[in-house]
């Protein structure tokens, strides 16, 4: 009767073993900002680490179940490794810092590629020369339409943005068309992301627009 049991407590100590190496958990530590991961298949990567003390290293996979946001320092209990990936278990801390997200399209000219909204969809040519440039000392945004300059009131908070009060200038030419769209379009954005050389601003829905650092 006996042996039995001890055939019983056997099984039992290998399967704890089992379940134990198969929700193996770990703590893990995210920057507060992103990087170029220099892969043109994906344009930026985290910063992960394990131990508060470790170099921070690239990390280009995704933690399943986690929605991450730049300014934010974080402490993850995740399962998984990095080679294969992680499944978060929980957010055991998330501390924002003095990291602005929004440094990352400062004072760069970013070309108009295309937008969207519920009756427009453009697609801009090489030969466009609608672009725009974020100054985040100043709380502006300034660039050029098709034939008119323009300038605006900027403000962002985390991956949130509004741009309001846009003027252009009044010059008659065939691009007013489209300059009124464009206008029209900074006053519904309410995100942003910057990925690599793209800036997308995005809107309810559908509304977004695309802008790049070079015409492509």
């Amino acid at each position: 009767m006996k042996q039995p049991l001890l055939y019983s407590f056997l099984f039992g100590l290998l399967l704890h073993s089992i379940n134990a190496k198969a929700g193996n958990t770990q703590k893990i530590y995210i920057a507060d900002r992103l990087i170029e991961c220099g892969d043109k298949k994906i344009s930026d990567c985290m910063l992960v680490k394990n131990k508060p003390k470790e170099e921070w290293q690239n990390f280009s996979d995704k933690i399943e179940g986690f929605i991450y946001e730049e300014g934010f320092e974080y402490k993850l209990l995740v399962s998984g490794s990095s080679a294969k990936g992680f499944i978060l278990k929980k957010v055991l801390k998330k501390k924002k810092t003095e990291y602005n997200p929004a440094e990352r399209m400062d004072k760069k000219k970013w070309f108009l590629y295309m937008l969207h909204d519920d009756s427009n969809f453009i697609r801009l040519m090489d030969t466009t020369t609608v672009f725009m440039q974020v100054n985040l000392a100043d709380k502006s945004v300034s660039g050029k339409g098709v034939c008119n300059n323009f300038r605006g009131v900027l403000h962002t908070e985390g991956n949130h943005i509004s741009i309001t009060a846009v003027a252009f200038t009044r010059m008659a030419c065939k691009g007013n068309i489209l300059e009124g769209i464009v206008a029209n379009m900074f006053d519904r954005m309410k995100t942003y992301k910057v990925a690599g050389n793209t800036l997308t601003l995005a809107g309810d829905g559908d509304n977004l627009m695309l802008f790049k650092t070079q015409r492509e």
